[in-house]
């Protein structure tokens, strides 16, 4: 019976609990106040964590990113040396250039398949981790929302 008539003494500096405890006619609001900063530790450790995920994302993906660049640099260095391998041995008789064409021909196409493959996976790996920063971003977005709607100050 008590409880029915307690008389909050002291408002909250958030409005959500002034609602609830207007709402629940409870004079001890301590509870729920502890709670929405119990709410708010939680999204704002969401919020670092998050933002820790980004770093490790940037930094992975810039070591991966190096790594394929040098692989590109050898795949192309490969490639403009297969070009000059064309040997006079190769292609002393018509006969024997005729038989290296094919030889010349699949060694330059396999080098040029490895350049453009490792241009696909730069762009990629480039994409990849720009669309999980983007979506990593939208959720630190939210939970900042969630934060500043949940921890609003009474008459702002």
């Amino acid at each position: 019976m008590a409880k029915d008539k307690t008389i909050v003494e002291k408002l909250s500096e958030f409005s959500l609990v002034n609602m609830i405890v207007a709402s629940l006619k409870i004079g001890d609001f301590g509870k729920i106040e502890s709670f929405i900063r119990r709410v708010e530790k939680k999204l704002s450790r969401e919020v670092s964590a998050y933002e820790k995920n980004i770093e490790t994302i940037k930094f992975n993906s810039t070591n991966r990113l190096d790594v394929l660049k040098d692989r590109l640099e050898d795949a192309q260095t490969e490639l403009s040396d297969s070009k000059m391998e064309i040997h006079p041995d190769n292609v002393g008789t018509n006969e024997q250039a005729s038989d290296y064409v094919d030889v010349f021909l699949s060694n330059i196409t396999a080098k040029r398949r490895a350049v453009e493959k490792l241009k696909e996976d730069i762009k990629y790996e480039t994409e990849k981790a720009g669309d999980d920063i983007d979506e990593i971003k939208l959720d630190i977005k939210f939970n900042n929302s969630l934060i500043k709607d949940i921890t609003a100050k009474e008459g702002k």
